[in-house]
């Protein structure tokens, strides 16, 4: 069920050559679990960020967390 998740969300753009992809998910448990390797699987060309697991019971307390790590992914 995890690929389908990760292919709903990128059948939507048929090329990433050069695109920024910046994972971020909730988790219970898992962390990253094996998504990076799908994503850099899946997103061939991109440029694939540090990607960001939230617990999903924090998820609602994480907007300083999740603002950070876009920052610094987009070296803003």
């Amino acid at each position: 069920q995890r690929q389908m998740c990760i292919r709903d969300s990128v059948d939507r753009v048929p090329e990433f050559s050069g695109k920024n992809v910046m994972p971020l998910m909730t988790h219970e448990g898992s962390g990253l679990g094996r998504s990076m390797q799908d994503i850099n699987r899946i997103c061939k060309g991109a440029v694939i960020k540090t990607g960001l697991a939230v617990h999903g019971a924090d998820a609602s307390k994480s907007e300083q967390t999740v603002t950070k790590w876009a920052k610094e992914s987009l070296n803003v």
